[in-house]
């Protein structure tokens, strides 16, 4: 199976993560492909389900609920693997961040075509996290008929985790799988690997867009004013900017937060400008146990890298839901400084998929049934 073919017809799969969209065309076209490998599959359609209140820490708005909260049944895949003792879970995401008609025109490559230029593959989803899909399966074709009577595999090919992930690999851990001795997602970046998830906070900023836009690339200074105060948030992106309304997010380790104080920074940052804010939402952050897991995972992949890869915690993402069933858990994928996720020219080099479906499959192949490494 050619993984780059697939990866790029996922990428011309429009996948958008909103309350609104099922996945069903994607999920379908994935078990077809997962046929190939002559394995059981299924999908597994969860019906709108409501975000309970005891998934956020200290405060939550009803608004930001709304906006986590399926508006109709989503579609993922399941896939197994092996009879072993074992218990490996491996997931990507196939559902994608909004493209509007303003970054339309800021494409250089379509973003729904998935296309090729010099060793690179362009298209929204290309690193995130589509290709972390393509990655999975050519893991499977590369160790199977290796280990299958120690370990087994069971994938998990979801959508909805750019935003949250509750009716994705929330529900599947939830409902469909009781327990595992290791999690591995391939949501995560090339040049570490992450063994746990920053809290996450959302903000809801009233103002202008032009103040909106100069927020987003002027993070740097706000972060900096954030850590002269001595508050733990990071700024991280900016998520459903509406002309003058504009949801903030910000990564942070802990959950002590004075409203406030916060308020005073943007006065500080943002001075003689007119804006509202309020605090919407926060998830807890969460750390893996049983480290040992990605110290093994991180020496197999200096093997094959020359840049040496570190261990660290990560932006909140899929990985978040194993760590809270006392999964021990890992995140590596195919994401660079250079990938542009989330933004127009969104891409992935050719020669990192290689590398992601090398290291991830030695990793496997050196598991041992007796759950150690």
């Amino acid at each position: 199976m050619d993984f780059i073919s697939l990866t790029k017809t996922l990428i011309s799969i429009p996948s958008v993560a909103t309350s609104e969209e099922s996945y069903e065309n994607i999920a379908k076209y994935l078990q077809t492909e997962i046929q190939k490998f002559g394995i059981n599959s299924r999908l597994v359609i969860t019906e709108p389900t409501k975000i309970e209140n005891s998934d956020f820490e200290c405060f939550y708005d009803k608004n930001l609920i709304s906006l986590l909260t399926p508006k109709i049944p989503k579609y993922n895949v399941i896939a197994s693997y092996g009879n072993g003792s074992f218990h490996l879970i491996m997931s990507a995401h196939f559902d994608t961040v909004t493209i509007d008609t303003d970054s339309n025109q800021k494409w250089s490559y379509p973003p729904f075509v998935g296309k090729i230029s010099n060793g690179t593959l362009y298209g929204l989803g290309a690193a995130d996290n589509k290709s972390g899909i393509g990655i999975a399966l050519g893991v499977l074709d590369k160790i199977r008929g290796n280990f299958e009577d120690k370990i087994s595999i069971t994938f998990l090919f979801t959508g909805d985790e750019e935003i949250g992930g509750y009716s994705g690999i929330g529900y599947l851990l939830n409902n469909e799988l009781s327990t595992a001795d290791l999690f591995i997602s391939l949501n995560g970046s090339f040049d570490r690997i992450n063994i746990g998830c920053y809290g996450r906070l959302w903000i809801h900023f009233v103002s202008n867009q032009e103040i909106c836009t100069f927020i987003l690339s002027h993070r740097l200074e706000l972060n900096q004013i954030l850590k002269s105060h001595d508050i733990p948030l990071r700024f991280s992106h900016i998520e459903a900017s509406r002309d003058e309304s504009t949801v903030l997010v910000f990564d942070s380790l802990t959950s002590n937060f004075d409203q406030k104080l916060i308020k005073q920074v943007f006065h500080e940052f943002l001075p003689n400008i007119t804006f509202e804010l309020e605090i919407l939402g926060f998830i807890k952050p969460s750390i893996s146990s049983k480290s040992f897991y990605a110290k093994t995972f991180t020496k197999i992949a200096n093997k094959h890298l020359t840049e040496k890869q570190t261990i660290k915690i990560g932006a909140p993402s899929d990985l978040r839901f194993a760590i809270n069933k006392n999964i021990p858990s890992l995140s590596f994928g195919p994401i660079q400084s250079t990938s542009n996720v989330h933004k127009p020219n969104e891409n992935v080099k050719i020669e990192t998929i290689n590398s992601c479906i090398e290291i991830a499959s030695d990793f496997i192949l050196s598991l041992k049934s007796e759950k150690e490494v």
